[in-house]
C-alpha cells in the first residue's frame, strides 16, 4: 500500500509542475536544478524503518537537466543527470524522449542502448507481471494518464462518429442515441484494450466483478436511464450549455468564457443504485490558475459538501502506543463476510488547487489538495504546497494531511531553480521509430542481445553508485525487492 502512495505523491508533483508552463509558444525549454529531501520519521510505523533508509539516500541526491517539449505534437525531450550533491562526479546521466504513447530511454548506464517504452502496452505488461510474478504493478499503469486515455478513448470516439459536434438549441435524435448504445455494447464485448483496463481496475478493487458489472451495464444505462429511450435536448441559456432528457431532467450544464469554466454533471441512478456526480470549476487570473473538482459514484451522496468535511480526528494515545496510519487508510478494504453484497460508495473525490502559476518564473504561493474516500479502493489524502519566485527559485513539498496538525508535516520535498531556456526545435516524435529494444515485449533473441550489450556498463555503473549510497538505503531496497518478488525473479535469471 505504501509503495502505491509514493507513486501517487510523485505523479501529483509532476501534475502540479504542468501548470507552471505557459502555452503561448508551442515549443518551450527549461533548465532546472533540484535537490530533494525526505523525512522517514513521518511515515507509518509499519514502513518507517525502510523509509528512514531511503531518506538517507534521497537527502543526498540532486537532479540537473533540461526539458523541452512541443504542445502541438506532444513531443518531449528530457536530458538530465542524477547525482550525489556532495559527490557530483558519481552520477547517472539519462535521456527520455518521445510522445505519451511511445517513450524512449537511453543512458551510459545501459551502454547507450535505446529502450522503447511502448506505453500503449504498459497496462498489459503490468497485468502480466502481477499474474505471473506476483508484482503489484497495475497501480503504476493507472497512474500514467495515457493508459486510461488509450483504453477509454474508444467510447467518446464512438459518440463522435455517430453524433458528431453538438451545438446549443439542437435535439439529438433517439435513433442516434440508440446507435451510440449499440456501439458501446460492441466495444465492451470486443475491444481488447478497453476490457483489459476494466479487468485490471476490477482486480485492484475489494469487490470482485463490481467494476466490470457497472461498465457492462453502461449501454443500457445510457439509453434507458439517462435518455429514457427518447431524444436529448441541448439548449443555450444564461451563458450555459444545458443538456436535458425528455423528462426535463438536467443532465449536464457547462460554461467556458476563456477565463473561467464550469461543469456540473448530475445523472440518474444506475441499476445498482449508484448516482454519478461531477462538478468542476476553474479560473485563470493574475494570481494564477485555480480549480475545484468534486466527483462521486455512490448510492446516496452525502449532504455535507465534500470540501467541507474533515478527516477523522486523531485521538490522544497513551505513551508508547503506536501511531495509527491515518494518512493512507486501509479501513475501506471490505470484509465480504461482514458487509452487504454491494458497497454504498465506490468512490468520492475532492481535489482543489489555488494560485498555480501559469508560467515561470513568477512570484506565487500555490497549493494542491487531493482526497479520496472509497469502499472499494484504498482511501487517502495528500496536500502539496509550493512556492515560486521571479528569480527562478522553486520549492514543492508533499505534506501529510493529519487532522489537527498545527503545521503541515512534510513527507517529501524538492527545491532549486527552474529557468526558461532558449526554445529549441524538438523533433516531432509522432512517427519516430528506431532500432531499439522494446522493454515490454522482449523475445529470446532480443533479450539475449540486450543482456550482452548492457550487462557490463550496468553492473559497473550500479556498483559505482551503490558504493556511494548509504547502507541503510540499500537494505531498504533489498527488502522491498524481496517483498515484491522481484529479487527472486532476478536471481533466477
Amino acid at each position: 500500500m505504501f509503495k502505491r502512495a509514493l507513486c501517487i505523491i510523485l505523479v501529483i508533483m509532476l501534475f502540479t509542475a504542468s501548470f507552471a508552463f505557459a502555452k503561448e509558444n508551442s515549443v518551450q525549454s527549461f533548465d532546472f536544478r533540484l535537490a530533494f529531501r525526505m523525512d522517514g520519521d513521518v511515515f507509518p510505523p509499519s514502513y518507517r524503518l525502510r523509509a528512514r533508509g531511503y531518506a538517507t539516500l534521497v537527502n543526498r541526491l540532486s537532479l540537473d537537466g533540461r526539458i523541452t517539449w512541443c504542445s502541438d505534437t506532444r513531443s518531449l525531450d528530457l536530458s538530465a543527470s542524477l547525482y550525489f550533491t556532495d559527490k557530483p562526479e558519481v552520477a547517472v546521466d539519462f535521456r527520455l524522449f518521445g510522445i505519451p504513447s511511445r517513450l524512449f530511454f537511453t543512458s551510459p548506464l545501459i551502454g547507450r542502448e535505446t529502450v522503447l517504452l511502448n506505453m500503449a502496452a504498459f497496462l498489459e505488461f503490468t497485468v502480466k507481471a502481477q499474474n505471473t510474478l506476483g508484482i503489484d504493478m497495475p497501480w503504476l499503469a493507472f497512474l500514467y494518464p495515457y493508459c486510461t486515455e488509450h483504453s477509454l478513448n474508444v467510447l467518446p470516439d464512438a459518440w463522435n462518429t455517430v453524433v458528431g459536434p453538438v451545438t446549443p438549441d439542437t435535439e439529438i435524435p433517439v435513433e442516434k442515441l440508440k446507435q451510440v448504445s449499440e456501439a458501446w455494447e460492441g466495444l465492451l464485448q470486443g475491444d481488447v484494450q478497453l476490457n483489459r483496463w476494466i479487468a485490471a481496475l476490477d482486480s485492484l478493487s475489494s469487490y470482485p466483478s463490481l467494476i466490470t458489472d457497472e461498465f457492462s451495464s453502461l449501454p443500457a444505462y445510457f439509453y434507458y436511464n439517462v435518455c429514457g429511450g427518447r431524444p436529448l435536448a441541448v439548449t443555450g441559456e444564461g451563458g450555459y450549455e444545458t443538456w436535458r432528457n425528455a423528462s426535463g431532467e438536467t443532465l449536464c450544464q457547462r460554461a467556458d468564457d476563456g477565463q473561467s469554466a464550469s461543469l456540473v454533471l448530475t445523472l440518474p441512478a444506475t441499476e445498482n443504485g449508484y448516482v454519478p456526480f461531477c462538478s468542476l470549476e476553474s479560473a485563470v487570473d493574475d494570481s494564477g490558475k485555480s480549480f475545484r473538482v468534486l466527483a462521486s459514484y455512490q448510492r446516496e451522496p452525502d449532504s455535507v459538501p465534500l470540501d467541507a468535511r474533515e478527516l477523522p480526528a486523531r485521538e490522544e494515545r497513551a505513551a508508547g502506543e503506536e501511531e495509527e496510519e491515518t494518512w493512507v487508510s486501509e479501513e475501506d478494504w471490505i470484509d465480504l463476510d461482514e458487509q452487504p453484497a454491494l458497497p454504498e460508495k465506490i468512490f468520492e473525490i475532492f481535489a482543489s488547487g489555488s494560485s498555480l502559476p501559469v508560467r515561470i518564473p513568477a512570484d506565487a504561493d500555490f497549493s494542491l489538495d487531493f482526497y479520496m474516500n472509497s469502499s472499494v479502493f484504498p482511501s487517502f489524502a495528500l496536500k502539496l504546497l509550493g512556492n515560486a519566485k521571479k528569480d527562478g527559485s522553486v520549492a514543492v513539498s508533499v505534506c501529510k494531511p493529519f487532522e489537527g496538525a498545527s503545521e503541515p508535516v512534510i513527507i517529501l520535498s524538492c527545491d532549486g531553480t527552474v529557468h526558461p531556456a532558449q526554445p529549441e526545435s524538438v523533433p516531432d516524435f509522432t512517427n519516430y521509430w528506431q532500432d531499439c529494444h522494446n522493454a515490454f515485449s522482449f523475445n529470446e533473441n532480443t533479450l539475449t542481445e540486450f543482456k550482452n550489450a548492457v550487462t557490463y556498463p550496468l553492473v559497473k555503473g550500479l556498483l559505482t553508485f551503490v558504493a556511494e549510497a548509504p547502507a541503510a538505503a540499500c537494505q531498504s531496497l533489498l527488502d522491498d525487492l524481496t517483498d515484491l518478488n522481484i529479487l527472486d525473479f532476478i536471481l533466477e535469471q
